[in-house]
């Protein structure tokens, strides 16, 4: 059964040539005819030719409304069916992952237990002496008095990490002193001798 149906201008303008009496006749003769297909068994004949005349064209109304319903059941079916393959899917791939990452669980406590992990040693700001031997080493110009009391002042961090390796800030110290003057040193100033 239809929930709603068209009625036609054409109907419309038919009905109007009734009598008022008939007209409400003809609009319930018309619309269960329309929506439930029931046929009309009264005794007008004027009501029963009126509805003759417009039953081709809400019959025909009738089976694009059936073809519609089944064209939305079966596209509605394969949704369902679609959603339905795949969640399966995503339960399957769930599984799998689950799988996946026990054995990788597994897989790292193995590691962890047969190869021990390398542990960076705690670091310990160097001496001054340290560093200016080493700079002395490298046979560069950087002022270790001056490295040492600036990252004493900064907690021993770059940026905002702590300081790893002492040495490799000074080696940065070293390139950044060549970088200002084009020369190793600290500062490297011409002077003209041949006065």
């Amino acid at each position: 059964m239809r929930e709603s149906a068209v009625v036609y201008k054409n109907f419309q303008l038919a009905v109007r040539k009734l009598p008022v009496e008939k007209r409400g006749d003809a609009y319930d003769a018309y619309l269960q005819y329309a929506m439930e297909g029931i046929e009309y068994d009264g005794d007008d004949y004027a009501i029963a030719a009126l509805l003759e005349s417009f039953k081709s064209q809400l019959d025909e109304d009738r089976e694009k409304y059936q073809a519609k319903c089944e064209r939305t059941q079966t596209i509605n079916q394969n949704r369902k069916r679609n959603d339905n393959e795949a969640k399966s899917e995503r339960s399957r791939n769930d599984i799998v992952h689950d799988i996946d990452i026990d054995i990788d669980i597994d897989n790292k406590e193995r590691v962890s237990k047969d190869t021990p992990k390398k542990v960076r040693p705690h670091f310990t700001p160097p001496t001054r002496e340290e560093v200016a031997e080493y700079c002395r080493e490298r046979n560069n110009q950087v002022n270790a008095d001056r490295f040492v009391d600036f990252y004493t002042a900064k907690g021993w961090t770059v940026g905002k990490n702590p300081m790893k390796d002492w040495k490799a800030c000074v080696r940065t110290w070293e390139q950044r002193e060549k970088g200002e003057s084009g020369h190793t040193g600290l500062r490297y100033y011409l002077t003209d001798d041949s006065s």
